[in-house]
């Protein structure tokens, strides 16, 4: 009951007690009929005013050696706030995006736009990050994609296992805007490095137009106005 204080959902218990969101309504349902506790509907979370803001020049100004207006970078994330805020940063540095909120269909959507970097959340409801991760690199043209675990749990034994599972790198929640554009950087430019005529199976050229800046989470969108901002440990 120390997790009731009126400042979370039932969404927010269920992340933190990592159980069921229905599980969790059951179990307080007997203090609700008690009058101990009560239950209010809220509106969706507005879009979060940055912390920072920074002029559309220092973001322009970044380099970015290996970006191509090819460059398609995914996120699996189950939070829809998760993804579109990674969308915000990631479309605003010119890159396209794809977000996937069903960490189920996660493999056969990669499978048919074929990014050129994962961003990964370690747990989510119906599945393990560590499990898809594994898949990834089972099919041959993910073997050399980066691919960077998002958590929010910094540790050994977290980070051990996903460079087990065969994990790239590995980003530490809250994220922060400038740690995700330095690793689209870092992993992108390694990859044009390392890769360069050797993975051309896993990485051809596609038709990467238009249609590929999609978000499942959401239309995408494009703000100059990039600074960092704060995801709240969901895990």
């Amino acid at each position: 009951m120390n997790c009731v204080d009126g400042q979370r959902t039932l969404r927010d218990l269920s992340v933190q007690m990592r159980r069921d969101v229905a599980a969790i309504a059951a179990s307080l349902l007997p203090f609700a009929q008690l009058d101990w506790i009560g239950f209010i509907s809220i509106p969706d979370l507005p879009t979060p005013i940055w912390q920072k803001e920074l002029p559309p020049a220092a973001v322009l100004a970044t380099p970015e050696p290996a970006k191509s207006a090819d460059a398609l970078i995914a996120c699996i994330d189950d939070s829809f706030w998760v993804c579109n805020m990674m969308e915000k940063i990631i479309a605003s540095a010119g890159y396209q995006f794809i977000g996937v909120n069903d960490p189920l269909r996660a493999i056969s959507i990669l499978l048919s736009r074929k990014p050129d970097l994962i961003f990964l959340d370690l747990v989510m409801p119906t599945a393990n990050g560590y499990e898809i991760c594994e898949k990834l690199r089972k099919i041959s043209c993910f073997r050399e994609t980066p691919i960077v675990i998002l958590t929010g749990n910094d540790g050994f034994v977290s980070r051990l296992r996903s460079s087990s599972a065969g994990a790239t790198d590995f980003l530490t929640k809250p994220l922060e805007a400038e740690a995700v554009l330095s690793a689209i950087r870092k992993h992108l430019s390694q990859g044009v490095t390392s890769n360069q005529g050797v993975t051309s199976s896993s990485h051809a050229p596609t038709d990467r137009g238009a249609s590929r800046n999609n978000s499942v989470s959401g239309s995408a969108s494009n703000d100059p106005n990039l600074a960092r901002f704060s995801v709240a440990a969901d895990h």
